[in-house]
């Protein structure tokens, strides 16, 4: 690999340690709010300045990005360091580097970007413990996922450029075509009898459309759809290529329907930034929520089935 595929191995590696530090941190989030999390009070900060948002003391769907895309470019130096040293990613190496950019990123920067100390937190020295506790998770994922990444990532590579099924591809796009509508046609009900915010990825494209249309988004029910038909065959194609380099050594139907479930969860993220409704405190409770994870799944199942047939 090159500089290049350094930049993106890091990136794509600094994820799944970024989800698993937030994870261990969200019961002192909930516990203190966002001031007693030092990376989720920074990122909030940082997005708010970034876009002239008021601050409200908690972490928004935005803030949440900006903390994992931070995450994801702190292991790019990690990525080259063990390339460029030819160094073995051991846990304790892990570990150190991330304590190292504990106190090299956040404890100079957290004044300046919250403007407030460390020393004058509301909850004193916990936050710090749970802090350097979280990036040693941070670390020590980093350490033990960097392999199977850059095997995922040279398999990518090599089926992109090497062996990549053009025909597979656009069957993916077709299954997904074909998924977004089974999954459509179960959704009516709900539209009918709730209305727009009822489901959560129509309500998003029509509030998408409307921005191009320049109308109400309840009156661009059937223009939307075409959002929503093309984010489903969107993502026809990335299952099809997900499964081109990986062998889950489960039938498509299975896969497909946890790729339901993983975009599902994607609706629930991008869904207030959107809409400026949040889905876990929906007027309609939890129904628009369940009902999204219900349909994806059958968009899932029914995406993986139309690729088995074609």
């Amino acid at each position: 690999m090159n500089y290049i595929h350094y930049l993106f191995v890091g990136f794509i590696a600094g994820i799944l340690p970024t989800v698993v530090m937030s994870i261990s941190e969200y019961p002192f989030y909930k516990k203190w709010g966002i001031k007693g999390v030092y990376e989720l009070h920074e990122s909030e900060m940082m997005f708010c300045k970034l876009t002239n948002r008021e601050f409200n003391n908690k972490i928004s769907s935005f803030g949440l990005l900006t903390h994992m895309i931070n995450g994801s470019l702190l292991s790019i130096p990690f990525v080259f360091y063990i390339n460029l040293t030819n160094t073995l990613p051991t846990i304790s190496l892990g570990i150190i580097y991330a304590i190292v950019v504990w106190i090299v990123t956040l404890l100079p920067v957290h004044k300046l970007i919250t403007g407030e100390s460390l020393r004058d937190n509301p909850f004193g020295y916990k936050p710090a413990l749970v802090s350097v506790f979280g990036h040693a998770i941070y670390g020590f994922i980093l350490s033990q996922s960097y392999v199977s990444v850059v095997d995922f990532y040279i398999a990518l590579i090599c089926t992109l450029v090497f062996e990549m099924d053009i025909v597979f591809i656009i069957n993916g796009l077709i299954a997904g075509f074909i998924a977004t509508g089974a999954m459509s046609i179960l959704q009516v009900p709900m539209y009918k009898k709730w209305g727009m915010t009822s489901v959560l990825e129509w309500h998003e494209n029509q509030v998408i459309t409307s921005k191009f249309i320049k109308k109400n988004p309840e009156e661009l029910l059937i223009p939307s759809f075409l959002f929503h038909l093309l984010h489903g065959g969107l993502g026809g194609i990335a299952f099809a290529i997900i499964v081109s380099v990986i062998d889950f050594q489960v039938s498509y139907l299975i896969s497909g329907t946890i790729l339901g479930f993983l975009f599902a969860l994607v609706v629930l993220i991008i869904h207030e930034p959107i809409t400026k409704v949040k889905p876990l405190e929906h007027p309609l409770g939890n129904i628009p929520v369940i009902g999204s994870f219900v349909n994806h799944a059958i968009y899932g199942a029914a995406l993986g089935y139309s690729l088995i047939v074609l």
